[in-house]
């Protein structure tokens, strides 16, 4: 509709030469007819409910955690469950943030280390070095080594997994005793649960020192 009054030349002169009343009335129509045909409240850029069940899962935590994962997701996680993130979206790029290459890029280097590594180890080492509490873990990084990264860290993950199975990585080799279901393509790690079972394990089979 409102498409068509554009097209219409005659109308347009009309409007411009018209009154000011006129030219108000009919702005105000042009305005009520569009929304009427997209309300604005359907109008946005992304579609928050695709991750519902990540959110809610997380706003189920009682005590403040500090979340580490994915910029697609982590970005939204201060504002929809105001729990704390490693790094997010908008934080990861120089221009955006002064302090990025003191701050901001060593997370991330240490993040995608990690997150693309066989060794548990690393996870592990990741982990504490943070003092990470929940790991958001991307289904589709774990089936089919398919994660959105910006650049350059999408090539650098690329790289680190090309001779490597999605089953093979650190990831992939969580019990599920430590998973967290949370939607369709997330899932979160209870990475002090799985430390603690790690390291309980690991003093149990150390040899006495006497």
């Amino acid at each position: 509709m409102f498409l068509l009054v554009l097209r219409n030349a005659s109308f347009l002169q009309s409007y411009l030469n018209g009154s000011k009343l006129a030219k108000v009335l009919i702005a105000a129509t042009l305005i009520f007819a569009t929304f009427h045909i997209k309300s604005p409240k359907n109008i946005g850029l992304y579609g928050y409910d695709n991750h519902r069940g990540l959110y809610e899962k997380i706003n189920t935590f009682k005590e403040p955690v500090l979340i580490a994962g994915p910029p697609a997701i982590t970005s939204q996680i201060p504002t929809f469950c105001r729990q704390s993130v490693l790094f997010s979206d908008e934080a990861v790029h120089g221009i955006y943030f002064t302090n990025y290459y003191d701050y901001v890029k060593p997370r991330v280097d240490a993040f995608v280390n990690a997150y693309s590594s066989r060794e548990k180890e690393d996870l592990v080492s990741f982990i504490k070095q943070y003092k990470i509490d929940y790991l958001i873990l991307d289904k589709g990084f774990t089936s089919s080594k398919n994660m959105w990264f910006y650049q350059p860290y999408a090539k650098i993950l690329k790289q680190r997994t090309k001779d490597i199975g999605g089953s093979e990585l650190a990831l992939s080799q969580i019990s599920e005793e430590f998973i967290i279901e949370a939607d369709w393509q997330y899932d979160l790690l209870d990475c002090n649960k799985w430390i603690f079972s790690i390291d309980s394990l690991s003093n149990s089979v150390s040899p006495s020192l006497h």
